[in-house]
């Protein structure tokens, strides 16, 4: 955190590797130092990202709600945020503690502004596992587009599970089962890092070249296999964004066969991650065979680049399933 010297830096990180723009173009100190935000270019970015939300599948109230808390948020994070270390938020009925503003914002804009996890469930009672759970922002996100939804939300780091597990229970969640455990595709002790100075960083990671930070330490966590959690009813979606380890999570999916219980994924594949050799044909070879369709997106920083790291969304569907349309309200 030392660059820039704002809380804005790191989560600044992880949007310029989605979206492709360096990150130095979104972390500024126009407003205070040391923590600011360049406010022209958060205004410019929430215009921008408006129109993703004129252009999203939720209806036209929903909508307005999203822009309404998104604007509010976007204002209080260029001209409060800079000034007070914010936590707390309540935002769409939601109470919601975060390790720091400019994170709770990156979060609420990828999730809800963006609608990267939306999906259509075939009942309004779905079976989700929100894998990489962090502080809890698409569990929320869920809940807000099935109440009735039943959720297991995986999350290894200890600080940031108390996190997760105090937003479930400041917002009387039903049916939401916190679980404090990484996933990979083996039981047991398995090594974790984590921001030495940074609770709650969402680069943390089974692979310490995810970590962008010099000041990464290695902790000790429970793992276990996704597998173990998939029983005899289907699940409607997975959610997977656990830097780095998603192809050994569906590795185990496919070799345990209970692949074939899941209906949909949402995976935030991490292309590059060791800048060694590519493994995305892989990965999208193990969905196909299983039955699998999909979708990809992603934005690449520079045609000239080459190993260089990429987050690509992966939306996977059986090809043979046939979602019923549920109304979202």
């Amino acid at each position: 955190m030392a660059c820039c010297g704002s809380g804005l830096w790191r989560p600044a990180v992880a949007w310029a590797r989605q979206t492709g723009g360096p990150a130095w173009r979104i972390a500024g100190t126009a407003l205070a130092a040391p923590r600011g935000v360049n406010p022209l270019r958060a205004f410019a970015r929430a215009v921008f990202d408006s129109a993703h939300v004129l252009r999203s599948r939720h209806k036209t109230a929903r909508k307005a709600r999203i822009l309404l808390a998104y604007w509010r948020l976007t204002f209080k994070l260029v001209t409060v945020a800079p000034l007070l270390r914010l936590r707390r938020e309540r935002v769409l009925g939601f109470r919601l503690e975060s390790f720091d503003y400019e994170t709770l914002h990156f979060l609420f804009r990828e999730i809800f502004v963006r609608s990267e996890y939306w999906f259509d469930a075939s009942s309004d009672q779905p079976l989700i596992f929100d894998c990489g759970a962090n502080i809890g922002m698409a569990t929320l996100f869920f809940k807000w587009l099935y109440p009735r939804s039943v959720i297991h939300c995986f999350e290894p780091d200890r600080p940031t599970f108390e996190m997760l597990r105090r937003n479930v229970q400041a917002n009387q969640l039903t049916d939401v089962h916190p679980h404090n455990v990484a996933l990979s595709d083996a039981v047991g002790a398995v090594e974790f890092f984590v921001s030495a100075s940074r609770e709650g960083s969402l680069l943390m990671s089974l692979d310490p070249q995810r970590s962008t930070e010099a000041d990464y330490k290695s902790t000790i966590v429970d793992g276990t296999k996704l597998s173990a959690f998939v029983n005899g009813t289907p699940v409607d979606l997975v959610k997977l964004d656990i830097e780095g380890a998603e192809g050994l999570v569906i590795r185990d999916l496919v070799e345990s066969g209970v692949i074939r219980k899941i209906k949909q994924f949402v995976v935030e594949y991490h292309h590059h991650v060791d800048h060694g050799k590519a493994s995305l044909g892989d990965f999208l070879c193990l969905l196909q065979e299983a039955g699998f369709d999909y979708q990809i997106g992603s934005v690449w920083a520079s045609p000239q680049g080459r190993n260089e790291y990429q987050d690509i969304m992966v939306q996977a569907f059986r090809s043979d399933f046939l979602a019923a349309r549920s109304t979202v309200y």
